[in-house]
């Protein structure tokens, strides 16, 4: 398994995966679902990788994307906007790479410090993030889509 920066070339298959990742979670509401899979269009995600690279990265195997990971670089901090692995790939430290692929990016890009949200149910994402060295911030009660979150940090 290798992660990398995404190319133009595997956009289509990035969505494709970035879909069927999303639509079977438990912890998002359907209009947060249709929102958030919505905004991740062919024109969004080469904008991202022509203007900032190092925003749309893959864990991928033999060509077969397992994983991704869509960011910003946002007034010289990162915002981990969606991380994901398939069901099949899971367990396999594939996120853990993913986001430590993020974690070395963060010097080129000037950035000195990454944050990001997850549903306060998100056990898996919690305990990713805990174990990559994030610390909560706070908990957003009703927020986005009506539903709780965390926001989480990590310095650089």
């Amino acid at each position: 398994m290798i992660v990398h920066n995404a190319s133009k070339s595997q956009v289509e298959s990035l969505i494709s995966k970035f879909k069927e990742i999303i639509s079977p979670l438990p912890y998002y509401n359907e209009i947060a679902k249709e929102h958030e899979l919505g905004k991740y269009t062919i024109e969004v995600l080469y904008r991202k990788i022509e203007t900032d690279p190092d925003s749309v990265i893959i864990a991928e195997d033999d060509e077969d994307i397992l994983g991704f990971c869509f960011s910003r670089l946002d007034d010289m901090t990162i915002w981990l906007e969606w991380f994901g692995v398939s069901e099949g790939a899971r367990g396999k430290g594939v996120a853990k790479k993913i986001v430590q692929y993020l974690e070395t990016t963060a010097v080129k890009r000037e950035a000195h410090k990454i944050w990001c949200d997850c549903r306060t149910e998100n056990m898996k994402s919690i305990s990713l993030l805990s174990a990559c060295g994030y610390t909560p911030v706070c908990t957003l009660k009703n927020h986005w889509y009506k539903q709780d979150f965390i926001l989480w940090q990590k310095e650089i």
